[in-house]
């Protein structure tokens, strides 16, 4: 039911981005958008963060519970940053480092539960942090997918979910047996 949820929440926002797309009579230049080479790194983004990211915090959940998953995606901020440094060459100020560190401190305080079941801890972490690199890799990619703008932010967030609804229903769906 989760991978179903996931797949029918991108699905619903790639529909309704398209017709208000149509509305907007840009549907042609999204179409034209998705085929340039930043609309090829908004689909490599997309396919990153929701079906692999997504598929990962799902079974992290499922492994060691959506506390000790909350706590460890919710590191993907800081691994963003990391990423966005060594391959964007970008800067972040100290103080922007600080709040992302109080903002992560927070998340673990509010997430953090002594008892729980762990079904399977080694499994688990493996795939909160596919889930981490998952989101974290999706950000980075869809920035560097923007910079040339050859795509606008709504254009792109109607190839990202339209990306990753194929990718859910074509493939991790059947592969759940969701049908």
């Amino acid at each position: 039911a989760p991978f179903v949820s996931t797949f029918l929440h991108d699905l619903f926002s790639s529909i309704w981005m398209a017709i208000y797309m149509m509305f907007k009579k840009q549907i042609g230049k999204t179409i034209k958008a998705a085929k340039t080479r930043s609309g090829r790194f908004i689909m490599l983004g997309a396919i990153l963060g929701g079906p692999v990211g997504m598929t990962g915090y799902l079974l992290a959940i499922k492994y060691i519970g959506p506390a000790y998953t909350a706590i460890i995606s919710s590191l993907y901020p800081a691994v963003g940053a990391f990423f966005s440094f060594i391959f964007l060459k970008e800067k972040m100020k100290p103080s922007s480092i600080i709040g992302l560190l109080l903002s992560i401190a927070g998340i673990i305080a509010l997430g953090y539960v002594p008892s729980g079941e762990v079904n399977n801890l080694a499994i688990g972490f493996i795939f909160a942090l596919m889930c981490v690199i998952g989101w974290a890799s999706e950000a980075v990619i869809c920035a560097y997918g923007m910079k040339e703008e050859e795509i606008t932010p709504e254009q792109s967030l109607q190839v990202r979910q339209l990306t990753s609804a194929v990718i859910y229903g074509f493939l991790i769906i059947p592969i759940v047996k969701g049908i």
